[in-house]
């Protein structure tokens, strides 16, 4: 019945038929507007509870004229597929310019007027940078695309630099990076390089006192706000780009002894009286 009523109306009429369907097969009054679309167009976003991440993001930024990236768009080799999570995005979001990037070309997608496809490949960086340089910058970046851990890496490598001011990159199913068979490494004290430069990321970022020989690390995460690691998902979120000069009254690199010799600490007596000497905090940047 399914074949027989595809071949009558076509492959996009029997796809928009079939979403409408499912509006009355899967509605329900206890689901958020999130929840509801994720189950009208059949991604697995609410499965892995990545529901609760997505609807703090959104909040009070739905409804602005956003540019959002997802990697990945699902079906493999098939022309034809109709990839939910894009026409969530498209539904959620209603004055949003969705993009979405795969290996394999998906032609449907031209028949919406917000959402543009495009063949790139996730492990070629000048692949990545050249689609970025041409379409971005974007508010919102999605990786659910091979979740190869040197895809992953290489992506957030040549795509984070394209993430606008109070924007999102995010990465799904980053349980993946546990898995030898995707490139992972499933001993937890020896994990991906991905956690160690997003941890490095972090720790470039923690202050302002880092030294002059990290000025590059310093200008190229000058945007990040914060880091939040969920279960199998991470969202890197920027803020108004700050200064990344080197601000510090103490040079870093030296020790405790060079800085009392140098007069940088202060003598002072804690609670107890005990007199004591440590770092004056307003020179810690």
């Amino acid at each position: 019945m399914k074949k027989r009523m595809k071949k009558i109306l076509g492959f996009y009429i029997f796809s928009r038929v079939k979403f409408f369907i499912r509006i009355f097969l899967c509605f329900n009054f206890k689901d958020n507007y999130f929840s509801f679309l994720n189950k009208r167009f059949q991604t697995d976003k609410c499965i892995h509870g990545y529901d609760d991440f997505y609807t703090d993001i959104f909040r009070g930024i739905r409804f602005k004229k956003l540019k959002i990236l997802e990697i990945g768009i699902g079906g493999h080799v098939e022309e034809n597929f109709l990839g939910g999570s894009l026409l969530l995005w498209n539904s959620f979001c209603p004055r949003s310019q969705i993009y979405g990037i795969d290996l394999s070309r998906k032609s449907l997608f031209n028949k919406f007027r917000r959402i543009q496809t495009f063949v790139v490949d996730q492990s070629d960086k000048d692949d990545l940078e050249k689609f970025a340089s041409e379409n971005g910058p974007f508010d919102i970046i999605i990786d659910d695309g091979s979740h190869i851990t040197e895809h992953i890496l290489t992506s957030f490598n040549a795509l984070y630099k394209h993430v606008n001011e109070n924007g999102y990159y995010v990465i799904e199913d980053m349980g993946t990076t546990y898995m030898k068979s995707l490139g992972g490494e499933p001993d937890i004290k020896k994990n991906s390089d991905f956690f160690e430069r997003v941890l490095m990321t972090s720790k470039m970022t923690t202050r302002q006192l880092i030294s002059d020989d990290f000025n590059s690390e310093k200008k190229e995460f000058s945007k990040l706000h914060s880091i939040v690691f969920g279960k199998g998902i991470i969202v890197i979120r920027n803020t108004k780009e700050n200064s990344y000069e080197y601000t510090g009254s103490v040079d870093p690199w030296f020790n405790k002894d060079e800085l009392k010799n140098k007069d940088k600490w202060i003598k002072s007596i804690d609670a107890y009286g005990k007199k004591i000497e440590k770092l004056d905090s307003g020179q810690m940047g």
